[in-house]
């Protein structure tokens, strides 16, 4: 029987991202329970964390998280200024004319762009399948800058 001669490492205290109770660093991190629903939107977040924070189950939900939070940044900006939502239509415009045809998913945006706002923000911000899907093609682009898109999507952890 051979002993293992090395020193022990030494233990690294990592903050819990989680860790929004005010609890000390000392103290237990977040439940599992508390992980699933603090502001995490979606559950599929894997439970494993870094200390930049969740590390994600499936690379197809760090996309739609990203998505959401540009979205819901796209939300906040047509709230302070209503005249944006013409820019969705425009872009469905150019893009069908330039296709030739109008595609099944432009013209669901236009059905529901011709909606009061509150449900149009609905489906930009909401973590239900359907705002899920829809967002996957949305016509959105052109609302936000290319500095506030790289910054969304700095602040989803990989």
């Amino acid at each position: 029987m051979v002993l293992d001669a090395r020193p022990a490492r030494p233990t690294i205290q990592v903050p819990d991202p989680w860790n929004i109770q005010g609890r000390s660093p000392g103290e237990t991190g977040a439940t599992t329970g508390e992980r699933r629903t603090r502001g995490a939107y979606n559950p599929r977040v894997s439970e494993r964390t870094t200390h930049e924070g969740p590390r994600w189950a499936n690379p197809h939900d760090r996309l739609d998280e990203i998505r959401r939070r540009t979205h819901v940044a796209i939300a906040t900006k047509i709230d302070a200024d209503p005249a944006l939502l013409d820019v969705p239509r425009r872009n469905i415009h150019r893009w069908a004319e330039h296709m030739g045809r109008m595609p099944s998913a432009y013209a669901e945006w236009l059905e529901t762009l011709d909606r009061p706002w509150p449900e149009i923000r609905h489906i930009l911000v909401s973590p239900d399948e359907n705002s899920v899907r829809m967002r996957q093609s949305t016509p959105f682009s052109g609302i936000l800058s290319q500095r506030e898109r790289l910054t969304i999507r700095g602040t989803v952890g990989a």
